[in-house]
């Protein structure tokens, strides 16, 4: 039986990447499906590549407790309840799966008033802050292994990971480390600091890359488009060994 789903996964690389893997296994099942993301530029980039899948921009903030901001925050938010409250009745979905993140509130709640099922799904191992707001509105909150949230039944909690895309599959380790130009073989980090990247990890990697290199350890640091440059360190390990840190 085809089912229509609304999945609310705007705001960061984080939310909508497990967003348009769990798109694209439904669609691919033969249902229907409409993600709801955020209008930032993270977001525009990512979901430009897959033209198969229907998507809804909505604007939205992050909340926080300055002032300002919070008046903002909530400004938009009311905005956006009433676009997705008056999207939802008209098309009516099956079900709403959330991912946390800005985007997710006003779609939750709307959810929430027209009686449709809401299914949460937290990736962290310390729940966000728009998982914790509306754990108590959803049917099933999807979790990783050992996690509970506080005032939820045990049985509305389920152990699932996160969900990969289409287009991510284990490669073979050697042909991915020529592929990314590293050193064939030896003990090697990868750091990721999400769809943006980290300033506090390249820093971290900066600050301690000595360390790594001495106990003969490669480093490859993937910075973001906005948090540093491409390039690489070399350090020598305690063997003599030219050990580096490689930035992209």
């Amino acid at each position: 039986m085809i089912k229509k789903f609304v999945i609310a996964c705007g705001g960061t690389g984080g939310h909508l990447a497990p967003g348009i893997a769990l798109a694209q296994k439904l669609t691919g099942e033969g249902h229907s499906c409409y993600l709801f993301i955020s209008r930032k530029q993270v977001d525009t980039r990512l979901i430009k590549k897959y033209k198969d899948l229907n998507y809804v921009p909505v604007h939205g903030v992050g909340l926080s407790s300055n002032p300002f901001r919070l008046a903002k925050f909530l400004f938009t938010l009311f905005r956006n309840i009433l676009y997705t409250y008056n999207w939802l009745r008209k098309w009516r979905p099956d079900a709403v799966v959330a991912f946390g993140g800005f985007i997710s509130v006003g779609v939750v709640l709307s959810a929430f008033l027209l009686r449709i099922p809401i299914v949460l799904h937290e990736a962290n191992r310390k729940p966000g802050r728009t998982i914790n707001m509306m754990r108590r509105l959803a049917s099933r909150i999807y979790l990783p292994e050992g996690i509970q949230l506080r005032g939820v039944r045990s049985s509305k909690i389920k152990y699932f990971g996160y969900p990969v895309r289409d287009e991510i599959y284990k490669h073979d380790t050697a042909e991915a480390r020529r592929a990314l130009e590293l050193v064939p073989s030896g003990k090697l980090v990868v750091l990721i600091g999400g769809s943006q990247g980290a300033s506090v990890f390249n820093e971290w990697v900066l600050d301690n890359f000595k360390k790594l290199a001495f106990e003969g350890i490669h480093v490859y640091c993937i910075t973001g488009p906005m948090q540093g440059k491409d390039g690489f360190i070399e350090e020598q390990s305690r063997n003599g060994q030219k050990i580096l840190a490689t930035f992209k």
